[in-house]
């Protein structure tokens, strides 16, 4: 039974750990297939003033959130599209929001 990878999907934190995984998937995957890049971005934590590191402050705002999305789309982009356009590979980037990894 022949396996033909044509979507492979790379969860990564940006960490060195995750673009080792991101290098191994442009590696595996075959010339025409497509690579789906995803990071998630966790909502930030609701502050609580009966916590001891407690402090006052502002929530991010929807600009500032979307600067982010656009920044994390950016560091994906630069892991791998010199790379998987050597190898005949596209490739697509996820950013999710207000999620947890899991």
């Amino acid at each position: 039974m022949h396996v033909r990878l044509d979507r492979i999907l790379v969860p990564t934190d940006l960490s060195p750990l995750g673009d080792q995984a991101v290098a191994y998937a442009i590696a595996l995957a075959p010339p025409g297939a497509t690579l789906h890049l995803l990071h998630v971005l966790e909502p930030a934590p609701t502050p609580n003033p009966f916590y001891a590191h407690f402090q006052r402050g502002t929530q991010a705002s929807e600009q500032d959130l979307e600067q982010l999305q656009h920044d994390v789309e950016h560091a994906l982009r630069t892991r791998v599209i010199e790379t998987a356009a050597g190898q005949r590979v596209s490739t697509l980037f996820h950013v999710v929001r207000d999620r947890t990894p899991a």
